[in-house]
Formats: C-alpha cells, sequence, structure tokens
C-alpha cells in the first residue's frame, strides 16, 4: 500500500530528481505542520517547489526591508496636531451637549432670565467698552503728554530770545492787564430805604382771606 512504501523501495525505480521531489514535498509537508525536527533537503534549481520557495523568501525579505521614504507619511507638524486637537474636543463638545439636551428632553423649557438680569448684563457689556474705550484714549494722551524729546524742545525754547512761544520757565505776559471784574449790584444797593429799614420785631401778621364764601346775614 502507499502507507507503508518507502523512500528506499521507490529508489531503484523513479529517477534522481523525482526522488528529492518526494523527499522535498514529504518535508515540506512536515513544515507546514509544524515539525521542526524536520529541515527541508538541497531541492533541484528546476523543481516547482524550489522556485515556490525562492519567491516566498523574496516575499519574506521584501516585507522584511524598511518602506521606502515615500510610502512613510511624514509626522504631522505642531499645527496639524492643534488643529486635530481642535477638531476632536469641538466633535466632543458638540456630543456631550446633545447627550445633555437628550437627558433633559422630557424637562420644560426652561423661562427665560429675568429683565434685572438682562439689564445688567447689558450694563456690563457697556461699561466694559467704555472703560476700554477711556482706558485707550488715557493712553494716547500720556503719550502725547510730555517726552524727553518735547521737554529739550521746551528748555531750548526758554534760551532761544526769538522763540515766540514761551518755554519751561515762567516769562511775565506782555500783553494788556485785564481789568477786574465788576460786580452786579445787589438788589439791596438798589433799594438801601427799605433795607435800612428796620422790621417791627412782632408783627402782626395780616388776615388771609377765607376761602368759604360768607354767610348770609339771614342765615346768622
Amino acid at each position: 500500500s502507499r502507507g507503508r512504501s518507502t523512500l528506499a523501495d521507490t529508489s531503484a525505480v523513479a529517477p534522481a530528481g523525482a526522488l528529492r521531489q518526494r523527499v522535498a514535498s514529504a518535508f515540506h509537508l512536515g513544515e507546514e505542520l509544524h515539525d521542526s525536527r524536520r529541515g527541508l533537503p538541497e531541492m533541484a534549481a528546476g523543481s516547482p517547489l524550489a522556485a515556490r520557495m525562492k519567491a516566498l523568501k523574496a516575499d519574506t525579505s521584501k516585507q522584511a526591508q524598511p518602506p521606502s521614504p515615500q510610502a512613510v507619511a511624514p509626522a504631522p507638524t505642531d499645527l496639524q496636531h492643534a488643529a486635530a486637537a481642535k477638531i476632536q474636543a469641538h466633535a466632543r463638545g458638540r456630543w456631550v451637549r446633545k447627550r445633555a439636551r437628550k437627558k433633559e428632553s422630557h424637562l420644560p423649557p426652561l423661562p427665560p432670565p429675568p429683565w434685572e438680569v438682562q439689564q445688567a448684563a447689558a450694563t456690563k457689556i457697556q461699561a466694559h467698552v467704555r472703560g476700554k474705550q477711556g482706558r485707550a484714549r488715557a493712553l494716547k494722551l500720556r503719550k502725547k503728554t510730555f517726552t524727553r524729546r518735547s521737554a529739550l524742545k521746551l528748555q531750548m525754547r526758554a534760551t532761544d530770545e526769538d522763540s515766540p512761544k514761551p518755554g519751561l520757565h515762567w516769562q511775565p505776559s506782555k500783553a494788556a492787564a485785564v481789568p477786574a471784574a465788576k460786580r452786579r449790584p445787589s438788589a439791596a444797593a438798589k433799594r438801601p430805604d427799605d433795607a435800612l429799614q428796620e422790621r417791627e420785631e412782632f408783627e402782626q401778621p395780616k388776615a388771609l382771606p377765607s376761602r368759604l364764601p360768607a354767610i348770609p346775614p339771614e342765615v346768622a
């Protein structure tokens, strides 16, 4: 039977190449069954098994080689990394908000904020904008007020006699003196006699006319 036949029985009938091929196929079967005690003998160069093994070795060597630099994707830059992180965070935030909305979908909608809260928020925003504008204006004025260069210019003008503008040092004004302001005469000064008259200490108040209609004499 086929199972009882050995390689020695067929060695006389089969040629050497066929025998080597049978041995190789037997050992190849053992390798497929993970039998580590068997090793592949030398195979004939023209056998199909040798060609198959050669192709297999070439494939494995190709896989073992490091890939070409063109095939390797470049590492992401910091900007790309930041963009990816931002996109992921945005997606996560959207998911969280959607989940929260789903959880609270059975609840009634919240009432709008009261008018006082809205007014306070608007006032705060306006104050913030006003403060920002005010700070910017103050900074602009502070930059323009006084610098070392302007101080030197003023000192040079002060030493220069022909300069029409006064410098840092005080110079007497050559303009005409401003006349003193005249005060308007008071009402008491217009009527000195009335002002000088002394009022009686216990002046009797005049009887005010009654708003009620006069009582007819027949009724009285």
